[in-house]
């Protein structure tokens, strides 16, 4: 019997997840809703005691646009947008302000803290949005899959090979591909009942596009792994699983990295679960065989 369909998630539900949702989607938000959602983010405690004629005319839109924004971010109404931004509004941690940007001229234990500081927080973020019912929808997927590929540029493809070798261990016939030429060759041999999973930081990945493009024509069941809700990534597959990062000024993220590896580190360890007889066999037999003098 197929999996079932997996629960469609549910809009952000405090001010944490709003936050968090509006920076995901912002790439596929439309010019104006791009102006409503810069004003949120840049003057949220003013924001939260304004009604929608007030935000309307201090982004000089309609009302009706500030509408489309609040559904474009997953939220019925308006009224369900003014609950979600007072919900949590007094919970956030002093951490959050207190570290800031990385800048060059900080000291190197201000350095420090804050790189910390910035890679929990995601980890944090990417956790409070974390869908679980797509996740072990997913978990189930892979288990009754023939073969799951993975497709992945750069440090992308690095974190997706960190998670195949663990699936390869217990059982599951998984592959990660790097390489365009050979990302479109596995999509094209895909069938009904496989997986492609495509991993992209930016969610702009052409080469990544392609191949779940390819990938779900042949009729596998396509996933994206990115920051960038309603990105080209998210769009070529059937669902997104999201995490969660920090722009800081001049330095290259890495944080993004770290949220990847523990959303499939979830989804490996989901899967361990699902099928503990047969993993422990497994990782037995490998453990047996790499170290002989120890069984």
């Amino acid at each position: 019997m197929p999996p079932s369909k997996a629960p469609i998630q549910e809009g952000p539900a405090d001010r944490r997840q709003l936050l968090l949702t509006i920076k995901n989607k912002y790439g596929a938000l439309s010019r104006a809703s791009k102006t409503i959602a810069d004003f949120i983010l840049a003057h949220y405690d003013e924001a939260i005691y304004l009604n929608i004629r007030q935000i309307a005319a201090h982004c000089q839109v309609s009302e009706a646009t500030v509408t489309n924004f609040v559904k474009a971010i997953g939220l019925r109404s308006f009224q369900e947008f003014k609950i979600c931004m007072a919900r949590g509004a007094q919970e956030e941690p002093e951490e959050n302000v207190i570290y800031g940007q990385i800048l060059l001229n900080d000291p190197t234990d201000l350095l420090c803290k804050k790189v910390f500081h910035s890679n929990i927080d995601s980890l944090n973020n990417t956790l409070h949005i974390l869908d679980p019912g797509l996740v072990e929808d997913t978990a189930q997927r892979i288990i009754k899959a023939r073969r799951v590929d993975f497709y992945g540029q750069s440090a992308s493809a690095i974190v997706a090979r960190l998670v195949v070798n663990r699936l390869q261990r217990i059982g599951i016939r998984a592959m990660v591909f790097d390489d365009p030429h050979m990302q479109i060759s596995s999509a094209a041999l895909l069938e009904e009942g496989d997986i492609a999973i495509g991993v992209s930081n930016s969610g702009r990945s052409r080469e990544v596009v392609a191949a779940l493009a390819s990938a779900r024509e042949s009729g596998a069941y396509t996933i994206a792994i990115t920051r960038a809700d309603g990105s080209p990534v998210a769009a070529a597959a059937d669902r997104t699983l999201l995490i969660a990062t920090n722009d800081l000024e001049f330095v290259e993220d890495a944080s993004s990295p770290l949220a990847m590896i523990a959303l499939l580190d979830a989804l490996y360890v989901c899967v361990a679960a699902k099928t503990k007889k047969r993993t422990l066999k497994n990782l037995t037999k490998i453990r047996q065989t790499l170290h002989p003098e120890k069984s």
